[in-house]
């Protein structure tokens, strides 16, 4: 039998997962160093999906239980975990979808804003560079994968 203490260590651990998983998705679309993204940032989903499969093997504590499915070449790859993600991002309306055939979601500047301070106060300074490492290499996956389309 499996004690109260454990469930609770156990779904404490599972909800902390799941918030590092979003805080690195969310510090991908707007941490990267090199230029302040401070206007509303419009991203096309599928090259989205093939920026975090790529970048999902070099960020492994951040995008552990990111997995995804891959069809035939040139097709996008498939995550359970960044579909329901990105869903609930939109549901929450931090992001929106602002096409009927779900190509593209934006990220408002003032928002943008908003999840940088709040992942800056959640994470301690190492975890904010790695952060910004992400989202710089994000961002170079993101611009190749735009090419592809």
């Amino acid at each position: 039998m499996v004690s109260s203490n454990a469930k609770k260590a156990k779904a404490k651990e599972s909800s902390e997962d799941e918030l590092r998983l979003v805080d690195a998705i969310l510090a991908a679309f707007c941490f990267q160093s090199e230029r302040e993204k401070k206007y509303a940032r419009r991203l096309r989903i599928q090259a989205v999906y093939r920026a975090f499969a790529k970048l999902r093997d070099r960020y492994p504590t951040w995008l552990r239980d990111m997995s995804f499915t891959y069809g035939p070449a040139d097709t996008v790859p498939i995550s359970g975990s960044l579909e329901d993600i990105l869903f609930n991002l939109g549901a929450d309306g931090i992001m929106a979808v602002e096409n009927p055939f779900y190509r593209y979601m934006k990220i408002t500047a003032a928002k943008l804003e908003l999840i940088r301070e709040s992942i800056n106060k959640r994470r301690n300074k190492t975890e904010q560079d790695e952060l910004v490492n992400l989202a710089d290499e994000f961002d170079q996956l993101y611009s190749e994968a735009l090419k592809k389309e």
